[in-house]
């Protein structure tokens, strides 16, 4: 007897956050704002972002992401991978 294939996967019903691929610039702040280090934004989402920050073994585990364009989220280190690393936006 042949098995009729699902079309998703059990647990890919999950709602996925819309991602958007453009590559901004922003600024790590931390230390109560004394400290701040340049960063590239590749991957960001309602949620969290993927970033490349100027020296990512500096880089503390919480900090305030600047963007370019003036919008500002309290990020938290999820994941690091050579010189990127995942960040989940806390409220």
């Amino acid at each position: 007897m042949n098995k009729i294939p699902q079309e998703h996967p059990v647990g890919d019903n999950r709602p996925r956050a819309t991602r958007k691929k453009t590559i901004r610039g922003g600024q790590i702040i931390y230390s109560d704002h004394n400290c701040v280090m340049d960063c590239v934004v590749f991957n960001i989402s309602e949620t969290g972002a993927g970033l490349r920050p100027a020296d990512s073994l500096q880089c503390p585990p919480t900090f305030t992401l600047k963007l370019t364009t003036g919008e500002t989220y309290h990020c938290k280190v999820v994941w690091r991978q050579d010189d990127q690393m995942g960040v989940v936006f806390e409220e």
